[in-house]
Formats: structure tokens, C-alpha cells, sequence
């Protein structure tokens, strides 16, 4: 076997894969820090770009409380028994009982406001009818019982959807409400 002092030559090329080595070594050391660089700004943007999709969300997070607080301002001054409810009616004659319904069919959403309704006794208790269109049994739309000033609301009550309806009328039942209405019809209308 050669010893490597009596061999300049294979002491050279051991020297060139040496240098050859580190410059591969220094190159991947290059490579690694431009990919390190590189998801450096991926992951930048990234931060900027959900930032500023946050700030998007705060803003409709803020405009839906807004919204929020409008509509219960508008269920509350609807529903509350605190509310005053002035019927303006022709000066001439006493105020009649009035109501009005406003209902959705397709969501069952309904809003019944009235005026003017008499205090019953204890026992007894008015109750609001949906008639439906294609003929079948009414529908009880909720038992209510009016402020001293003779105004109520029922609001969303819990009715079948799509359910057409044909008429509302309004009676006087017993105080648990009844499983068809009692006549005579106190309001009425279709």
C-alpha cells in the first residue's frame, strides 16, 4: 500500500474532494437559508392577508350587534306591557277595540297588536284564531291578556308554516284557552 507522503498526487485529490465537499456543504447552507427566507414571507403574508380578513369580520361582527340591538329595541317597544299603544280614532264616538295581524305564511311568523280591549275577570282569558284557507280546523295563535290601558301583542307565536290563512278573529275563552273558538268573534278579519 502507497503511504500518502510517498503519493503527492492522492494527497492532492483527498484535498479536492475535501474542498468540493464543503463547497456542496456552503451551497446547501445558501439553499436552506433562500427557502428560510422564502416561507418567511409566505407566512408574512399569510398573517397579513387573515389580518386583515379579521379586521372584515370585527367590522360585520360590529354591524350585526348594531342590527341586533335595533331589532330587540323594535320586539321590545312591540312586545313589552310597558309600551304605550295610542289607537287615534274620530273624536266623535267612544274607541272601539281594534287589532291588526301581520303574518308570514311560508315561516309562520306572526305579529298581533290591539287596542282597546276590555279587562276580563280572572278566569277568563281572549285568545287569537288563524282560519286557515283550505277550510280545515282554526288554529290557536296564542291566549293574551291586555295592560290596563286595554293594549296586548302576541308576536311569533308557535304556528305551523305554510299554512294560508283566511281569516283571524280574536274570542273569550276560559282561562287555559280552548280547542275551537267561542262565539261571538270579540275582532275579526280576512
Amino acid at each position: 500500500m502507497p503511504d500518502s507522503a510517498s503519493n503527492p498526487n492522492a494527497a492532492a485529490v483527498r484535498e479536492d474532494r475535501r474542498h468540493a465537499s464543503l463547497r456542496w456543504v456552503g451551497w446547501l447552507g445558501w439553499v436552506i437559508a433562500v427557502l428560510a427566507i422564502a416561507a418567511a414571507i409566505y407566512f408574512v403574508h399569510q398573517s397579513m392577508v387573515l389580518q386583515n380578513q379579521i379586521r372584515a369580520l370585527d367590522t360585520s361582527v360590529t354591524q350585526l350587534k348594531s342590527q341586533n340591538t335595533r331589532f330587540q329595541e323594535l320586539m321590545d317597544a312591540l312586545t313589552s306591557p310597558d309600551s304605550d299603544r295610542v289607537r287615534l280614532t274620530e273624536t266623535r264616538r267612544p274607541p272601539q277595540p281594534a287589532g291588526h295581524v301581520t303574518y308570514l305564511a311560508r315561516s309562520g311568523a306572526l305579529v298581533f297588536v290591539a287596542s282597546n280591549l276590555k279587562q276580563l275577570p280572572q278566569q277568563k282569558t281572549y285568545e287569537l284564531w288563524l282560519f286557515p284557507s283550505n277550510g280545515t280546523a282554526p288554529v290557536s295563535a296564542g291566549l293574551f291578556r291586555p295592560a290596563k290601558n286595554g293594549s296586548t301583542s302576541v308576536v311569533l307565536p308557535s304556528l305551523p308554516k305554510t299554512v294560508d290563512a283566511r281569516a283571524f278573529a280574536v274570542t273569550v275563552e276560559e282561562a287555559q284557552g280552548s280547542p275551537t273558538p267561542s262565539l261571538p268573534f270579540i275582532m275579526y278579519g280576512h
